[in-house]
Protein backbone atom coordinates (compact mmCIF):
# COMPACT_ATOMS: atom_id res chain seq x y z
CA UNK A 1 0.00 0.00 0.00
CA UNK A 2 1.40 3.59 -1.22
CA UNK A 3 1.03 5.63 2.46
CA UNK A 4 2.38 9.04 0.45
CA UNK A 5 1.63 10.94 -2.54
CA UNK A 6 4.36 12.13 -4.58
CA UNK A 7 4.69 15.43 -2.58
CA UNK A 8 4.64 13.52 0.66
CA UNK A 9 1.10 14.16 1.89
CA UNK A 10 -0.47 11.29 3.59
CA UNK A 11 -2.92 9.59 1.53
CA UNK A 12 -2.93 5.89 3.69
CA UNK A 13 -5.34 4.96 6.28
CA UNK A 14 -2.85 4.69 9.79
CA UNK A 15 -5.30 2.67 11.80
CA UNK A 16 -6.56 3.84 15.26
CA UNK A 17 -5.19 0.21 16.92
CA UNK A 18 -1.51 1.01 15.54
CA UNK A 19 -2.02 4.81 16.83
CA UNK A 20 -3.08 4.01 20.31
CA UNK A 21 -0.02 1.07 20.47
CA UNK A 22 2.53 3.22 18.86
CA UNK A 23 1.65 6.79 20.92
CA UNK A 24 1.70 4.92 24.08
CA UNK A 25 4.26 5.77 26.90
CA UNK A 26 7.62 4.23 26.98
CA UNK A 27 10.07 2.53 24.84
CA UNK A 28 7.74 1.89 21.51
CA UNK A 29 10.23 0.78 19.18
CA UNK A 30 8.87 -2.79 18.90
CA UNK A 31 5.70 -2.54 18.65
CA UNK A 32 6.13 0.56 15.96
CA UNK A 33 8.24 -1.75 14.16
CA UNK A 34 5.47 -4.78 14.57
CA UNK A 35 2.99 -1.75 12.90
CA UNK A 36 5.37 -1.32 10.32
CA UNK A 37 5.43 -5.02 9.05
CA UNK A 38 1.50 -5.53 9.54
CA UNK A 39 1.04 -2.56 7.62
CA UNK A 40 3.91 -2.84 4.80
CA UNK A 41 4.48 0.99 5.95
CA UNK A 42 7.04 2.50 3.64
CA UNK A 43 8.18 5.70 3.25
CA UNK A 44 9.98 7.54 0.38
CA UNK A 45 13.79 8.04 1.53
CA UNK A 46 14.44 11.11 0.24
CA UNK A 47 11.34 12.99 1.97
CA UNK A 48 11.53 11.35 4.66
CA UNK A 49 15.06 12.30 5.37
CA UNK A 50 14.08 16.11 4.34
CA UNK A 51 11.34 15.78 7.19
CA UNK A 52 13.50 13.80 10.23
CA UNK A 53 16.45 16.65 9.37
CA UNK A 54 14.24 19.44 10.69
CA UNK A 55 13.26 18.00 14.07
CA UNK A 56 17.63 17.86 14.95
CA UNK A 57 16.88 15.16 16.51
CA UNK A 58 19.21 13.12 13.82
CA UNK A 59 21.51 13.82 11.87
CA UNK A 60 21.67 13.75 8.50
CA UNK A 61 24.13 11.47 7.84
CA UNK A 62 22.84 9.04 10.60
CA UNK A 63 19.61 9.27 8.44
CA UNK A 64 21.06 8.78 5.14
CA UNK A 65 23.13 5.47 6.28
CA UNK A 66 19.61 3.83 6.71
CA UNK A 67 19.82 2.01 2.75
CA UNK A 68 16.80 0.51 2.82
CA UNK A 69 14.30 3.27 4.38
CA UNK A 70 13.35 0.24 7.24
CA UNK A 71 14.16 2.52 10.03
CA UNK A 72 13.06 5.71 8.81
CA UNK A 73 9.42 3.81 8.34
CA UNK A 74 9.90 2.98 12.12
CA UNK A 75 10.61 6.46 13.51
CA UNK A 76 7.91 8.06 10.77
CA UNK A 77 5.25 5.95 12.26
CA UNK A 78 6.26 6.49 15.96
CA UNK A 79 6.18 9.88 14.56
CA UNK A 80 2.98 10.02 12.93
CA UNK A 81 0.92 8.30 15.75
CA UNK A 82 1.84 10.79 18.12
CA UNK A 83 0.60 13.55 15.84
CA UNK A 84 -2.53 12.11 15.72
CA UNK A 85 -2.67 11.33 18.64
CA UNK A 86 -2.00 14.61 20.28
CA UNK A 87 -3.21 16.61 17.47
CA UNK A 88 -6.10 14.48 15.55
CA UNK A 89 -4.34 14.38 12.56
CA UNK A 90 -1.08 14.13 10.82
CA UNK A 91 -0.39 15.38 7.23
CA UNK A 92 2.11 13.51 6.22
CA UNK A 93 6.10 14.36 5.52
CA UNK A 94 5.42 17.85 4.94
CA UNK A 95 5.64 20.80 7.58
Amino acid sequence: MNYFDEHGYLIGDIPEECIKDCSSPGDCYKITKYWVDKLNFSVPKELSIEYLSEFGAWEREELESSSDGYELAIIVLWIACGDIQENGEWLGLIH
